[in-house]
């Protein structure tokens, strides 16, 4: 009798596995073991996986087991309005308004090297609380205006971007408002690390990281910097940061083009500003302090070679933060 239940405990979970393929492949099934082969047959071919599952009462929705969102082999680029709301039907609107995906998963993008569309991820994975990582590690080109606008807005579950989970490692953004809201209101992000390469589309990462509450410290890393408020409100209402690394590798061309990348940042304490070449707008740093506050005080470091270039920058020495609670030190 035990070997009778140990088998069937077997075929059952074997069952639930069956099933679980099936939806990853962006197939359908009711539970009902006798519907699986026809569930199998009518899975589609060529396209996006785009799950959906069949409910206890045979209601066709958004998938609330675990399962990867993946593309076509082959696919390297995402056109206009590619993957918009692919996994959610959400906007801007409150948190909890619209259906989106429950379910654990991962988006499995590997396979793109560019983003071109206007469009191509917006919203795409909106709300989807039940997301816990993304693979972007092949993306190195960003062209789309609003490509991943609000892309990962409301995923809470994603806890941290960093070169070897949930990486971001670009040579360019060129898309107009690329990642406007892309990491809204994520409460669960603590840390922050990504490489834009060069930014140049207008407000390409403006409040890219807005009202992240528990991010705790973030690392952002550009070679040219030339677009108009390309990093502007970038980190607002990131209540919790404590500590930021801004690296710029060639240049700063455009004035107010970090402005209020902190602002309401109070607790920030530390930031690490490395400038491997030079800051030719002298309008770049102006409003990079705007209301930090004046509870905590934040020391920016520099290297003590650029010296002459920063106190030569308009709003030096507080940036448009609060008198006697900014101050310099060049000793990186």
């Amino acid at each position: 009798m035990t070997d009778i239940a140990t088998n069937l405990n077997t075929i059952d979970g074997s069952l639930s596995d069956i099933k679980t393929a099936i939806v990853n492949k962006g197939g359908t099934v009711s539970g009902n073991i006798t519907t699986f082969a026809t569930a199998i047959d009518n899975i589609p071919s060529g396209g996006a996986n785009i799950p959906r599952e069949v409910s206890a009462t045979g209601v066709l929705q958004f998938p609330t087991q675990s399962f990867t969102f993946s593309l076509p082999s082959g696919t390297t680029d995402v056109g206009d309005y590619g993957l918009t709301r692919i996994l959610s039907i959400g906007d801007h609107s409150p948190a909890g308004t619209y259906p989106h995906t429950t379910g654990s998963f991962v988006a499995d993008l590997s396979t793109l090297t560019k983003v071109s569309g206007v469009y191509a991820l917006s919203d795409a994975f909106n709300e989807c609380t039940g997301m816990t990582g993304f693979n972007l590690s092949s993306l190195k080109e960003v062209s789309g205006n609003y490509a991943f606008q609000r892309a990962f807005q409301w995923c809470n579950s994603l806890t941290s971007i960093n070169s070897s989970n949930n990486k971001i490692a670009l040579n360019s953004v060129s898309g107009n408002s690329a990642f406007y809201y892309a990491f809204y209101q994520c409460t669960g992000l603590t840390y922050f690390s990504a490489n834009f390469g060069n930014i140049s589309g207008s407000n390409a990462l403006q409040l890219i990281c807005y009202g992240c509450t528990n991010l705790v410290e973030c690392k952002l890393y550009w070679k040219t910097l030339s677009a108009t408020n390309g990093l502007q409100y970038a980190f607002s209402g990131c209540t919790s940061m404590r500590w930021a690394t801004l690296d710029c590798d060639v240049d700063i061309t455009v004035g107010n083009a970090l402005d209020g990348i902190f602002y309401n940042c109070t607790n920030l304490e530390d930031i690490e500003f490395y400038t491997y070449g030079t800051i030719s707008n002298t309008n770049a740093l102006s409003g990079m302090m705007r209301n930090t506050g004046s509870t905590t005080t934040h020391t920016i470091h520099f290297d003590s070679s650029m010296r002459s270039i920063i106190e030569s920058l308009t709003g030096y020495p507080t940036f448009g933060g609060t008198s006697g609670y900014v101050t310099i030190a060049y000793d990186l």
